[in-house]
C-alpha cells in the first residue's frame, strides 16, 4: 500500500520479492515432477519390452532397433537346423532350416549364431562348421 508519499509499505515490499521466488520454486518443482513422470513412463516401456529369447521368438518382418546387421551370411550344409529361442540346446525351436539356406547372420558367439531366415524368423542356431558354412556377402 502506500502511505500517500509514493513509497510501499516494507512489508508489501518484502511479499512481493518473496512471492516472485516462491512461483517461481513452484514452476521448478512442477517442471521437476513432469519430467520425473516422464523418466518413470521410459523406464517402464523399457522394461516391459521383451530381450533375450523373449525378443527371438517372433517372426520379425523388419530388422528391429537392437539387431546388429551384418554382411556375414550362414549358409547351411544339412537338413533340420533348429532355429531356437535362445542361445542354449534346451531353447524352445521355431522352426526348422533345409540345407542350402542362406541366412542374415545378426550376431555371433563361439558357439551360437543370431540368424534372420528368409522368411524373417530371428533365432538362434548353433555355430558348428559341420552345419554351416559362414560367408561374407
Amino acid at each position: 500500500m502506500d502511505d500517500g508519499y509514493g513509497t510501499a509499505q516494507p512489508g508489501l515490499r518484502v511479499l512481493k520479492q518473496v512471492g516472485a521466488w516462491v512461483a517461481l520454486a513452484v514452476l521448478l518443482a512442477a517442471g521437476f515432477a513432469i519430467w520425473l513422470g516422464f523418466q518413470v513412463s521410459l523406464r517402464t516401456v523399457a522394461s516391459s519390452t521383451p530381450t533375450g529369447a523373449a525378443a527371438v521368438a517372433t517372426p520379425s518382418a523388419d530388422t528391429s532397433a537392437t539387431t546388429v546387421v551384418t554382411s556375414t551370411v550362414a549358409v547351411t550344409r544339412v537338413d533340420g537346423i533348429q532355429l531356437r529361442a535362445a542361445d542354449n540346446a534346451g531353447a524352445q525351436v521355431l522352426s526348422t532350416v533345409k540345407k542350402g539356406i542362406t541366412l542374415q547372420v545378426l550376431n555371433r558367439t563361439d558357439s551360437w549364431l543370431r540368424v534372420k531366415d528368409p522368411s524373417g524368423h530371428i533365432g538362434w542356431i548353433e555355430n558348428s562348421v559341420k552345419t554351416v558354412e559362414i560367408r561374407k556377402k
